[in-house]
């Protein structure tokens, strides 16, 4: 309880949970596992009053990194396919051909070759959704022609978001098409409206991190300037949606910008900082300013809203 008191329990299995998420209507707990028969982690829901929890997918390349839709009927989440196959059988068939096989040599005629600590093979990342009712997996941005960006140990939640109306998805993905200069764009994909759209064309540098507010008319990202400097400082900056203005919060302060949300009202932002070896949280306002200490001492992260209260990790 966010007012006190002890935690309760929810599940028992043997096997690991992550990715919990509440439903929107806060009766019904979305989280990912791989329970007795699952080939691989899928999404399971738990009611939050009490029972037992229910597999909602089955698919053969796993899923993470899930959001709810705004009206409840479906979960986004992200998986790594085969984009040359047209169904789920024909994926958990390939999967099934490679780990089997006894030929283990690769082969590669173009960087990347690996990410963090493992070899990058002919999957791309995609978001994809599950129908809460029945089941069914229709594709996200599989057919926008891009695939989704980020490198593990990152689960890829932030890589993505969905717009509050349902109708955008917004996503981080790599330009270079030769491996050689890579260089993060958000997209903005829209099936049955505007198509696929760069939002951050003009920058050569990293931009990351898309978060609707929650009414939807602002998108905020992370974005550096400077091309192949790592610890360029991230900056936070804003997009209306309507006009396609975008705006620097952070203007010259020296911190870099990371862990952001949206508070419930859409007129300011709060992120854990990075602030002289602790992450302190600070309040971006959305009509400008210099952003302002909400913590002082302690070292805080993984921060969320619940109503008008904050919880974080500490």
């Amino acid at each position: 309880p966010t007012a006190g008191g002890p935690g309760k329990q929810l599940t028992s299995n043997a096997a690991a949970e992550s990715d919990v998420a509440w439903s929107p209507d806060g009766k019904t707990i979305a989280f990912v596992t791989r329970r007795e028969g699952d080939a691989a982690p899928q999404i399971y829901l738990l009611p939050a009053d009490g029972g037992e929890a229910r597999r909602l997918t089955s698919v053969p390349t796993g899923v993470q990194a899930l959001k709810w839709s705004r009206d409840g009927a479906s979960i986004a989440f992200l998986t790594r396919v085969w984009t040359d196959l047209q169904t789920w059988p024909e994926q958990a068939e390939r999967l099934k051909a490679r780990a089997e096989s006894r030929m283990t040599a690769r082969v590669w005629d173009k960087p990347p070759v690996t990410s963090w600590d493992r070899f990058v093979d002919d999957r791309q990342w995609h978001v994809y959704f599950a129908d809460i009712a029945t089941g069914a997996i229709r594709p996200g941005t599989l057919g926008s022609g891009r695939a989704v960006s980020f490198s593990p140990p990152d689960d890829g939640s932030d890589a993505y978001d969905l717009s509050p109306d349902g109708r955008t998805i917004v996503f981080v993905s790599d330009t270079d098409t030769k491996g050689t200069r890579p260089n993060l764009d958000i997209y903005a994909w829209s099936a049955g409206g505007a198509g696929l759209v760069n939002l951050t064309a003009d920058n050569t540098a990293p931009d990351t991190a898309p978060v609707f507010s929650p009414d939807g008319r602002f998108l905020a990202f992370g974005q550096q300037k400077i091309y192949g400097f790592y610890a360029d400082r991230v900056r936070l900056m804003v997009r209306d949606v309507a006009s396609g203005r975008i705006r620097d919060l952070s203007g010259d302060w020296d911190r870099s910008a990371s862990g952001v949300i949206w508070t419930p009202d859409s007129r300011a932002l709060l992120g854990a900082i990075d602030d002289a070896a602790t992450r302190r949280i600070y309040r971006f306002n959305l009509a400008g300013g210099a952003p302002q200490p909400v913590t002082t001492a302690n070292d805080f992260g993984a921060l969320a809203m619940e109503g008008s209260t904050l919880v974080a990790l500490r």
